[in-house]
């Protein structure tokens, strides 16, 4: 799969070098797992080539001019093999919530998103019943998955039925091996109920186990190498079990993409009497905003709305300094 990805070039001056302006905020942010090949920039509109030297760290810029021009140049890279990231929750809407902002600004970058919810939200009506509230919901959230531009996973499990199991577990590690994610996000360690704790467990298991010859996946399939960064989401409320604010390490303002955020949330139409009669949300998309918007403050960012992330500790699963999401978006909170 080949991805454009759209870059522009502004030369100083005619002698000095030049400047990239780009997605990721300055060449040296674009993260390793973007540097694994050359990447070549020509400029077809005169005989300056431009090439990203990915094998070395920080990554070097290297240019070629006979008649180096002082303007401004739009350069089209192709990147190639660009890498996955896996959102892995709980329930159908759960990834709108908490994720969604995050996985439309990496769509938008050319990522392959995966996107997973474990339950089928069999539970989550009081006027149909299991069989069919699970149809609906899937449906729901296939065409959330559609406008995100997502490869979607159907759910094995029902709501409340999700157990930290070796059944349940080897069906997560066969996802996580077919979405060869760099890049998982799951819902917080601490939340305020089990089945979405329960998913984070089996989130950093499968993430762990992706290389694991000896752990067999349901369905069988490969393993794979690389470093995977694992991030969890803020709990539901921003808040613990007990009532205590959950202040973010790493916070992403979202503003750019929230409407798309909020037409993806939007697609849980069933969800509007259900939240309103079990959890006292008035508007389940106001109630996003709002908790959105209180990301932005408790981290202190200035954005309007944001989405927070702890990002999961590095051992056993990637290189210490392997940090994407931070590479590419990062504001530390406060």
């Amino acid at each position: 799969m080949e991805t454009d990805l759209a870059l522009s070039l502004f030369e100083s001056d005619k002698t000095t070098g030049t400047s990239f302006f780009s997605p990721y905020r300055s060449i040296s942010k674009i993260p390793k797992l973007l540097r694994r090949d050359h990447c070549g920039l020509i400029d077809e509109e005169s005989t300056i080539t431009f090439f990203i030297e990915v094998s070395h760290e920080p990554a070097m810029i290297c240019s070629q001019s006979s008649q180096p021009r002082n303007k401004t140049t739009t350069l089209t890279p192709i990147l190639k093999n660009m890498p996955s990231v896996l959102a892995l929750f709980a329930h159908p809407d759960d990834i709108e919530f908490v994720a969604a902002g995050t996985l439309l600004l990496l769509k938008d970058l050319g990522w392959q998103i995966h996107y997973c919810n474990v339950a089928n939200g069999n539970c989550g009506s009081a006027v149909t019943d299991q069989n069919e509230t699970a149809a609906i919901r899937r449906a729901e959230s296939e065409r959330s998955a559609q406008l995100l531009g997502a490869t979607y996973y159907p759910p094995f499990c029902d709501d409340l039925d999700i157990f930290y199991n070796r059944v349940n577990l080897a069906k997560t590690a066969a996802i996580v091996r077919q979405a060869k994610p760099s890049i998982v996000l799951t819902h917080a360690a601490v939340d305020y109920m089990e089945d979405h704790m329960e998913t984070c467990r089996l989130a950093v298991t499968a993430g762990f186990a992706k290389g694991i010859p000896n752990f067999a996946s349901n369905p069988e399939t490969s393993i794979f190498d690389g470093d995977v960064a694992i991030y969890h989401a803020q709990p539901h409320g921003n808040r613990t079990p007990m009532g205590e604010f959950v202040i973010p390490k790493l916070s992403i303002a979202i503003d750019a993409v929230i409407d798309r955020k909020l037409a993806m949330l939007d697609c849980h139409q069933s969800q509007h009497q259900w939240l309103r009669s079990t959890q006292g949300m008035n508007s389940y998309l106001q109630t996003m905003l709002e908790l959105g918007a209180q990301v932005a403050t408790l981290s202190k960012v200035e954005s309007k709305y944001a989405e927070g992330w702890q990002k999961h500790l590095h051992l056993g699963f990637s290189a210490s300094d392997f940090d994407p999401l931070g590479d590419l978006f990062g504001t530390a909170s406060g």
